[in-house]
């Protein structure tokens, strides 16, 4: 199920935009009504200007000058089974992207299209939240039900299945985030720690058997143990054939998950391809508040003092092992000159 951007742009107003145009508007109708409350009564009159909506507030999709574009020009291809890492500083547009996937925003200019159909049709744009589920950051805030198997299943029961179908399809969700249902499920989901609340908000989507799960900084605020586990779910999704997109500041994660990497800037996509490519323009990352993968970083470091470290894609351990590599082959060397220096001095 392929989801397409095709030359997206959102614009918004800012709220101090919102509230000058609504006090001009509130102005603009004192005045004409007093204008026509001082006119003689047998004139003709104009149209009260809030029938004929000329002077309403300019809605907030891209006419007004004072609008703010979160995206311009956005076009991308999720394509099946793909895991596509989006990265960007805060205020880069990455969330708003993210509320374009399944409907939730409308773009101003372009289409967003999913399996084909364009999610400006209504109809299609609910059918589609079905199919795409979104993990906003800390998921666990959005969790209110009494028990954590009735949090679960409040999404299937939304989708018109029977109360029997969405208890199966609850528990099912849960023991693929690895929560036993039989001994949560009967519990208030803010009875759990921080890291099993954010799997059962994440069950809460799977629940709905989306075809594509869009995650926006899923490990944020975890522990390092609770974020191990979550990002190994993740990759588990992933590799069960779910197509995912995942935003986040974590350039690491990002590096050891995806296929693909976009990075967003004010809006616009400013590098787009494989970690190993993006992750190589250390300072391009840099000049927009964003950095290499730290495994990166220390390879470009080594290589920059003559260590024959490979100029592929890092990981922390995949560097380490690399790093041993060429310790035991320079024991090596080491060993084979001592060698035939003693050889040498035997000779003599």
């Amino acid at each position: 199920m392929p989801v397409v951007f095709d030359r997206v742009s959102f614009a918004y107003h800012t709220p101090a935009d919102q509230r000058k145009a609504k006090k001009g508007l509130v102005a603009r109708i004192r005045e004409r009504r007093t204008e026509v409350a001082g006119a003689d009564s047998d004139a003709p009159q104009s149209e009260d200007p809030r029938a004929t909506g000329q002077e309403r507030t300019r809605p907030a999709w891209g006419v007004s000058a004072h609008d703010e574009w979160a995206l311009r020009d956005v076009s991308f291809t999720l394509a099946d089974g793909e895991f596509l890492g989006l990265a960007g500083h805060t205020g880069s547009g990455k969330s708003t992207l993210i509320q374009h996937m399944n409907g939730l925003l409308s773009p101003t200019e372009g289409r967003v299209t999913v399996d084909g159909r364009d999610l400006a049709d209504k109809a299609a744009a609910r059918d589609c939240r079905g199919f795409v589920g979104v993990v906003f950051q800390y998921p666990e805030r959005q969790l209110f039900a009494e028990t954590v198997l009735d949090d679960v299943a409040f999404g299937p029961k939304n989708l018109g299945l029977s109360d029997a179908e969405a208890r199966e399809r609850a528990e099912e969700a849960l023991r693929s985030v690895d929560l036993r249902p039989e001994d949560i499920g009967g519990k208030s989901p803010f009875a759990l720690s921080g890291g099993m609340q954010r799997r059962a908000a994440l069950a809460g989507v799977i629940a709905m058997h989306p075809r594509v799960l869009v995650l926006d900084e899923p490990a944020a605020g975890l522990d390092p143990q609770a974020r191990e586990e979550l990002l190994r779910l993740i990759a588990r999704l992933h590799a069960s054939g779910m197509s995912v997109l995942m935003a986040s500041h974590n350039m690491d994660d990002l590096a050891r998950l995806c296929d693909r990497v976009m990075v967003l800037n004010r809006g616009r996509i400013l590098m787009e391809g494989p970690p190993a490519v993006v992750f190589s323009q250390g300072d391009r990352l840099r000049a927009i508040g964003l950095d290499a993968p730290f495994a990166q970083n220390m390879a470009v470091r080594l290589r920059s003092r003559g260590l024959s470290v490979s100029d592929r894609l890092h990981s922390i351990q995949s560097l380490a092992d690399e790093l041993a590599d060429l310790h035991r082959q320079a024991q090596r060397h080491e060993s084979a000159r001592s060698g035939e220096g003693a050889g040498d001095t035997a000779h003599a």
